[in-house]
């Protein structure tokens, strides 16, 4: 009987199901469902066709998403499930603030859904957001259009949406998945401006303001910009605009758009003054953008990004990508054919594509457009905004098309095929040579030229059809043919850009990330499965430098454009990598891994020796077999564990209070410099000594050294001319045919470790060799730091050889480049630091409890904690001031002697009231739209009582 009635419900539902089902489909808006599926649709197909997982080996990995972006995704999925923490994080550079990571990369609410994959199936749930993104364009942009036709033709609208959602933006912009967002929120963003104008309509425009800010905030400045200039224009080019006659109605207009544009500003303030503060740490200074008048290129080199296949490059020297389909650049022509529109609204349309035109093209405007800084690599970041524009006058001209005689629109295709084979004769500066052997600068003349030849003869031939078409089937018929030349189109320009794109930057495999994340993975959950306390970890080798985001793992590496300058700066005086936005566990000694309280450093089983850096990795793996345990092991790594690591925050000497390590002098543009920030000199040379200034500060003792120089016996070089410069020594190549290097001899004074670093400020990159063997590169971006050679006996000769990779090198004079580890001196330090430490009872990433012993009335504490005043320290229930340590840490002092309880709680005034704001504005925004729901029921219940 139970079963009977659980089949018949089933059954009953099913029915029910089906019904819905065909009844929506009746419904005048349903086909919006094809406007979002066939660019999907596309769009997945081309990912199939690249070889994506499980088809291939290939995934959505490439340039930031692969360095960056992907392992924010992670740190997301692990907050959503309990185990991280939205406004800081351990994991990136020592310690800093999370939520500028999540507004800047990862805010878009599509975000969330990679809580629905299973752990290491992120790249799959990429893949989901990217393509529902993709098809959430289509589907706005269908619904703009739809909204602003009396009677669509559907086909058209879906033609027109495909265009939109498969431009060449939205394609090689996929992997900057945090854009994204603006190009589906653009279109309702325009409704609800035209509505507000029109009807006072305001609660849309708030939303959708407010969403696309919450979603980036970079990109929704530049989308306020577009609010800014639409506003202007649609109130000048319309003259339907003020339906229900309202006085002053301009003013008033003016007056409801500022408000609500307020409105959504403050409701998105908690993303924006996350962002601001998160900025403020370094962004915001971190570039000197060039305000110097210049155009970048010339119309004609805008044109051919116009023209399907017109990739050129994500680099620096590339133009905007603005392809929107061949049709529309048909189209637009018969939108100032259109008899029905406005002269007005021809003029103000030529004006606001002027305005963009001459954004991209004068250099100080479209810094502007960039929050006035410099974009590194992927230029033009809102040229999507164009290409929305410009569909939608090509959809008004379409609109006409049945007033266009069939020889107007071939005389059009014929200009722009004649266009198209007359610019294949011209070289651009921005294109690139590539694999098929195309001269540089050239367009392709199959790809590009003959692509659009074929394009425009088909589109052209299409409108004909639909021009001559005397019923409304027929033009149904043609439009539908023209929707199905316009995915062949798409597809295979989005073919064309992919593989480009690919060429340019490569896609990584699907096996590199997965394979290495899972087997890392293994090793770091085994070690934190074995010690819950808190404490940082780090590995030999890294996949990409913010592999601690996906691992959980509390280190020093991180790539950030929200990046903390003073850390960065920190992190490069003691050696490591650490430059411009980026720290990487590179160049760590143990004296510098034990005051920063790494505890667990993780090491491949067993090193490829064809791997640049074998020699290196055998040397470090020796040095921590000899110096610390083995506290787990997996098939693939080591964990060894530093019994010399201290804790979060110990007591130390008052001079380390007066510790710096850079001085902050005037800008010199005419100084070639670029090993640290030009505003920024290091007061030592080495970072051996810098890291000797700093224990000898730390324990108090002014004569205690860990490194100790080792004299070189002899400086030879081979194929060089030697020169001076300002402090340098200068080797510059004799003959370029020939090796060109610099050696350095010298004795190990007595049994131990070696480590090396030639202190230059202008980094020039090599190849290094110790006794022969190699031992990677030197002074190479991610190679300027120090180097571990090994373990020496006394009296062994070490040569070290560096290759030149460049014209010249320069050797900053008077300085050692090898030391010698006193290991002896180094425990002798660990252990005096390690006498008074915090004891972590409990802790998150945002507080800590526990307890501190004192032995003098006054003792000052150090924490390895980056310096942010959001921190707030706590003695004994009483908060006391913090101070800046070594330009870049957290340090207070207590007054007393004795066992202290101690609490750092971390909660920034500046996000605190962001959150107030954005509280304030949902709440007011919720009580005006009660007020006019209750107002609209009241006027309509006088009418019925009428």
């Amino acid at each position: 009987m139970k079963l009977a009635s659980v089949k018949q419900s089933v059954k009953s539902g099913a029915v029910r199901a089906v019904s819905w089902c065909r009844d929506f489909m009746k419904r005048p808006y349903a086909y919006l469902l094809a406007c979002f599926f066939i660019p999907l649709g596309i769009m997945l197909l081309i990912h199939l066709c690249h070889g994506i997982h499980p088809i291939a080996n290939g995934s959505v990995l490439v340039l930031d998403l692969n360095g960056q972006y992907v392992y924010f995704y992670e740190a997301l999925r692990e907050f959503i499930y309990g185990d991280t923490c939205l406004l800081y994080s351990f994991s990136r550079a020592l310690g800093g603030e999370f939520l500028g990571i999540y507004a800047y990369y990862i805010a878009s609410p599509l975000s969330w859904l990679v809580a629905l994959f299973p752990k290491g199936k992120m790249l799959e749930a990429l893949l989901f957001i990217f393509l529902l993104k993709t098809g959430l364009c289509g589907f706005t942009m269908g619904w703009y259009l739809h909204k602003n036709t009396r009677r669509p033709l559907k086909p058209l609208v879906c033609t027109f949406a495909t265009l939109y959602a498969l431009c060449s933006y939205a394609i090689v912009h996929q992997h900057n998945s945090m854009w994204i967002d603006a190009l589906f929120w653009l279109p309702v963003i325009t409704y609800s401006v035209e509505q507000l104008i029109k009807h006072g309509s305001y609660k849309l425009f708030i939303l959708s303001v407010a969403l696309t800010i919450l979603s980036n905030f970079y990109i929704g400045y530049m989308v306020c910009i577009y609010v800014v200039l639409y506003f202007f224009f649609y109130f000048a080019a319309h003259k339907d605009i003020n339906p229900h006659k309202e006085p002053y109605h301009f003013p008033l207009t003016l007056g409801r758009i500022g408000g609500a544009a307020l409105l959504a500003v403050g409701i998105s303030a908690v993303m924006l003054l996350g962002a601001y503060y998160a900025l403020s740490f370094g962004k915001d200074n971190f570039s000197s953008p060039d305000w110097s008048f210049f155009t970048r290129f010339t119309f004609a080199d805008l044109f051919v990004k116009f023209l399907p296949g017109s990739y050129d490059s994500v680099r620096p020297v590339g133009l905007p990508f603005v392809y929107c389909g061949v049709l529309t650049l048909v189209a637009v022509p018969l939108f100032y054919l259109n008899k029905k529109i406005s002269t007005r609204e021809k003029v103000l349309s030529t004006v606001l594509v002027g305005i963009f035109v001459l954004s991209f093209m004068i250099n100080p405007v479209d810094l502007v457009w960039h929050g006035f800084q410099k974009p590194n690599w992927l230029n033009y970041r809102y040229s999507f905004i164009l290409c929305f524009f410009l569909l939608t006058l090509a959809y008004k001209g379409m609109q006409g098309i049945r007033k266009v005689q069939a020889n107007v629109v071939f005389t059009i295709g014929m200009i722009l095929i004649t266009a198209t084979v007359i610019l294949q004769k011209f070289e651009f500066d921005s294109f690139l040579l590539d694999e098929t052997g195309l001269t540089a600068g050239q367009l392709a003349p199959l790809r590009t030229v003959a692509f659009t030849v074929i394009a425009t003869i088909a589109i052209c031939a299409v409108l004909a059809f639909m021009i001559r078409a005397k019923h409304p089937r027929e033009r149904r018929k043609a439009a539908a043919i023209l929707l199905i030349v316009i995915c062949v189109e798409t597809f295979a320009n989005g073919f064309i850009l992919t593989t480009d794109l690919d060429m340019e930057v490569s896609f990584s495999s699907y096996s590199s990330y997965n394979s290495y994340i899972d087997t890392v993975r293994d090793a770091a959950e085994k070690v934190q499965e074995m010690d819950t306390s808190f404490y940082r970890m780090e590995k030999i080798r890294q996949r990409k430098t913010n592999d601690n985001m996906a691992l959980g793992m509390r280190g020093l590496s991180c790539s950030t454009s929200t990046l903390n300058q003073e850390t960065i700066l920190f992190l490069h005086a003691l050696g490591y990598t650490s430059y411009s936005h980026r720290s990487k566990y590179m160049g760590e000694t143990p004296l510098a891994d034990s005051l920063l309280g790494v505890r667990y450093i993780l090491a491949e089983s067993t090193v490829s020796e064809s791997r640049s850096y074998y020699n290196e990795d055998r040397a470090l793996d020796a040095l921590m077999r000899e110096l610390y345990t083995v506290y787990t092991e997996t098939p693939y790594y080591v964990a060894y564990q530093n019994p010399y690591a201290l804790s979060l925050a110990f007591t130390v000497s008052s001079a380390a209070r007066d510790l710096h390590f850079y001085t902050f002098p005037e800008k010199d543009k005419n100084k070639e410099k670029d090993a640290v920030e030009e505003s920024e000199e290091l007061i030592l040379a080495s970072p051996f000594e810098r890291l000797n200034a700093l224990v000898a500060a730390l324990v108090g003792e002014e004569d205690l050294r860990v490194f100790y120089p080792v004299e070189t016996q002899s400086l030879t070089y081979a194929n060089c001319r030697k020169g001076y410069t300002t402090g340098h020594t200068k080797y510059s190549v004799s003959d370029s045919a020939i090796a060109a290097s610099v050696t350095f001899e010298a004795t190990a004074p007595a049994d131990g470790y070696l480590f090396f670093y030639a202190p230059s400020e202008y980094r020039r990159e090599t190849k290094m060799t110790v006794n022969g063997k190699s031992f990677g590169d030197f002074m190479a971006q991610d190679s300027d730091r120090i180097k571990t050679i090994g373990k020496f006996s006394e009296g062994e000769v070490v040569d070290v050889t560096l290759t030149l990779q460049e014209s010249n090198y320069y050797l900053m004079n008077d300085q050692y480049v090898l030391y010698y580890m006193d290991v002896a001196a180094y425990q002798y330090a660990m252990n005096c630091l390690a006498q008074e430490q915090f004891e972590i009872e409990s802790f998150t990433e945002t507080h800590f409890e526990g307890t501190i012993t004192t032995s003098d009335e006054k003792e000052t504490v150090l924490t390895t904690i980056p310096y942010d005043e959001g921190w707030k320290v706590y003695v004994d229930g009483e908060r006391v001031e913090i101070f800046k340590v070594a330009d870049a840490l957290i340090g207070f002092e207590i007054d007393s002697r004795g066992a202290h309880t101690l609490e750092l709680r971390y909660a920034p005034r500046t996000v605190l009231f962001g959150a107030a704001v954005s509280l304030g504005s949902a709440l007011i925004f919720a009580a005006i739209v009660t007020k006019d729901i209750l107002a609209k029921r009241k006027r309509a219940k006088a009418a019925t009582t009428k």
